[in-house]
């Protein structure tokens, strides 16, 4: 199921948007590439299969707990 576009700002700036959808076209249609460490955060790089616009989503990392094998 597609979900809806959404209606995106026309002064975007970085760190606007929302996870999954485009902050260009509004689309929930991103490829995501590989997981890439950045300074002390995460970023996953993307693009946009409506409109080709790319960029990155980038996420804290926070340590949560150990697990064990």
């Amino acid at each position: 199921m597609k979900r809806k576009k959404r209606i995106v700002k026309n002064n975007f700036k970085d760190g606007d948007g929302q996870a999954g959808y485009c902050p260009v076209c509004g689309d929930y249609n991103l490829e995501y590439g590989d997981p890439t460490p950045y300074n002390d955060d995460l970023y996953y790089p993307w693009t946009c299969k409506t409109c080709g616009s790319n960029g990155r989503e980038m996420y804290y990392m926070e340590f949560i707990g150990h697990h064990t094998c």
